[in-house]
């Protein structure tokens, strides 16, 4: 009973900061791990990967999964726990997935247009206009569609990680992701119910200097070319919006992928 209502406590804390859309995405304890060693996953919520942590909470997501040369298995946790915690299972990369339920949010005109321009969704600026609703609360769902990559000795990304895990919005990263160096490029695909998604945009950005992003629009093949200058943990993250048709609700959408790891200096 006492674990039960601490974990109400910490729920009821939550409730109001999860309904908003910021950046989103799984930080470990360590990026670089051992077999059989426990990590600890907190679920992060915030701007240039500084953020509350959410708790462990099953009706927030679809899934909550960890990938590695053993397979793909849920993250299991007790309700309200902060943070969750896994053991390394082998050798090689694990790969941590988190696809989110649909959360709902309202936002002023003004609002919703600055974060349409920030995050590179022009067209619903031009959409909104031509239904006469740039002046009206923005109703909006959002999803989340975070990935984070760890590993044990830098190998190339085995076969089943090479795989989409079927998110609504998904980065794929190169099979050398943990081989790149500082200076090197990273070679990403941006996927939309698994095919590729032109024109979006992609920022990335490193924790130690958020200030110092590197962009770019995905080309006609989904594809991303990002030049990564200094070792530390990066973001990479996308957003991607749609017009809902006859939802209750909301009249919007979207859908926010991130990807992290650390790149390592040589």
């Amino acid at each position: 009973m006492l674990r039960s209502t601490a974990a109400l406590a910490i729920l009821l804390t939550c409730v109001v900061d999860h309904a908003q859309a910021h950046d989103f995405w799984i930080e470990p304890s360590q990026f670089v791990v051992t077999p059989r060693e426990s990590v600890s996953l907190y679920l992060r919520e915030g701007e240039n990967l500084v953020g509350n942590s959410l708790p462990y909470v099953t009706d927030w997501f679809r899934e909550y999964s960890r990938s590695d040369a053993r397979g793909r298995e849920p993250v299991t946790a007790e309700l309200g726990d902060n943070p969750a915690v896994i053991e390394i299972r082998s050798a090689g990369t694990t790969l941590l997935g988190y696809w989110s339920t649909p959360r709902f949010v309202a936002l002023a005109p003004a609002k919703f247009e600055s974060y349409l321009r920030q995050e590179g969704l022009e067209h619903v600026l031009v959409q909104r206009r031509q239904l006469g609703e740039s002046g009206k609360e923005a109703r909006e769902n959002f999803v989340r569609c975070a990935k984070t990559y760890l590993t044990t000795n830098g190998d190339a990304l085995n076969t089943t990680l090479r795989a989409p895990l079927g998110f609504t919005l998904e980065l794929m990263p190169p099979d050398n992701l943990h081989a790149l160096a500082p200076g090197d490029r990273l070679d990403l695909r941006l996927l939309y119910r698994g095919k590729p998604l032109a024109g979006a945009l992609v920022i990335a950005f490193r924790k130690a200097a958020p200030e110092d992003k590197v962009q770019v629009r995905s080309d006609a093949r989904g594809g991303a070319a990002l030049r990564l200058s200094a070792s530390g943990i990066w973001l990479i993250k996308a957003v991607h919006m749609v017009r809902l048709e006859n939802h209750p609700k909301a009249d919007w959408e979207s859908y926010w992928a991130s990807l992290l790891f650390e790149l390592r200096a040589r």
